[in-house]
């Protein structure tokens, strides 16, 4: 069960989107009485089962089942929630948030993000993207492959989500606005998002950080990669009409140092000081050339995997990175993390998806209330 304090932390943001909602014409989100949660059958350009994790505003029932989450495929973390099994979706139509996962991550290993964005009236979509996933851990040169198919991985996402909108009988069924998408991204998943922004990269930079990294050539990976070209790089594919993307830690291995000036997306970029695995520092050099709207936003005390809610969730059991980084003893704890992204999400959507023009002036006064936290932002 959600504790005491993500109970209060989840109250906040549901009234903070209501508000945002309301000033808001022409949107008929709602929030709801409860969160659903269903799993929809998709596939990958080569055939590949992809499960897709959705989380959506539901209507409750005394008979639903509450979800479980990784519990087949990763043991060792334990994820609470709320969330209720195959829930009809409330009344009203909600725009999709597609979710981006890290290497060795799920889709379904973000319910602390994920259910209270669900209950705040927004359709969450987090596809396994299929070779990322933890099982692919010891595989890194197929990892490193896979992780330049991930847009096409989204666009299958958006694809799928509007097609359950408008089947008979689905949990999602009239509830869909494939319209209306944000992204939102850890790690390499926040990497993924800004390909899609426009940000410029380049497949080869792989090579450089292979030929720079000792030990890689042991795990095949510069074998693999060598060849592989930008024509495995699917920047910003057709069908996704994003409105806005925030990118939590990214990585930026495969970043031109000029690709910023490419963005044409409103971009929120956001980073922790004891990230040892995606510092931002190389991110916020090249940040000074997208041309805006853009935001800097870097949070003292948040470590790498406190974005996505891991070390309370155990991932230092199976990642000796997780376990020295988690283990930091002035870290921010998780649920603060937690609710910083959640603030920080939902003033960057109000502001470029629902053109609520006083989303600006409520960031800012997020980062004037919070020691932790440095907001810049380029409108």
């Amino acid at each position: 069960m959600m504790s005491r304090s993500a109970s209060l932390i989840l109250t906040s943001i549901v009234l903070m989107f209501v508000a945002a909602c309301e000033e808001s014409p022409g949107d008929d989100r709602v929030a709801a009485d409860a969160v659903g949660y269903t799993e929809l059958d998709a596939t990958t350009a080569d055939g590949h089962a992809m499960p897709v994790h959705v989380w959506y505003p539901g209507t409750a029932t005394d008979d639903a089942v509450g979800a479980v989450y990784v519990e087949d495929v990763l043991p060792e973390m334990t994820f609470d929630g709320d969330a209720l099994v195959d829930l009809r979706a409330g009344d009203g139509t909600y725009p999709v948030l597609l979710y981006s996962h890290g290497l060795n991550g799920y889709g379904d290993t973000v319910p602390g993000l994920a259910e209270p964005l669900a209950e705040a009236g927004w359709i969450v979509a987090a596809p396994d993207h299929v070779g990322s996933c933890y099982e692919d851990h010891s595989n890194v040169a197929e990892q490193v492959i896979n992780s330049l198919r991930r847009p096409d991985d989204l666009r299958r996402t958006l694809a799928r989500v509007a097609e359950a909108g408008d089947e008979e009988g689905s949990p999602l069924a009239l509830a869909v606005d494939a319209e209306r998408v944000f992204g939102l991204g850890h790690s390499m998943g926040a990497a993924t998002m800004l390909h899609m922004a426009g940000w410029g990269v380049d497949a080869s930079l792989y090579e450089h950080t292979c030929e720079d990294t000792p030990g890689y050539a042991d795990l095949d990976y510069c074998e693999a990669i060598a060849g592989a070209g930008n024509d495995l790089v699917p920047i910003r594919p057709g069908g996704l009409p994003l409105a806005g993307v925030v990118a939590m830690v990214p990585a930026a291995v495969l970043f031109l140092d000029d690709g910023a000036a490419t963005v044409d997306v409103p971009l929120l970029n956001i980073g922790g000081s004891l990230d040892s695995v995606c510092p931002m520092t190389p991110i916020e050099e090249m940040m000074v050339l997208a041309p805006g709207p853009s935001a800097m936003a870097s949070l003292e005390g948040a470590n790498h995997y406190s974005f996505a809610g891991f070390c309370d969730a155990g991932y230092h059991e199976v990642s000796e990175n997780a376990a020295v980084e988690c283990a930091l003893p002035d870290r921010l704890e998780d649920q603060d993390v937690l609710q910083a992204m959640l603030e920080l999400t939902g003033e960057w959507a109000a502001w470029h998806l629902d053109g609520d023009g006083g989303a600006q002036g409520r960031l800012e006064a997020i980062a004037d209330g919070e020691p932790a936290l440095t907001l810049v932002i380029t409108p």
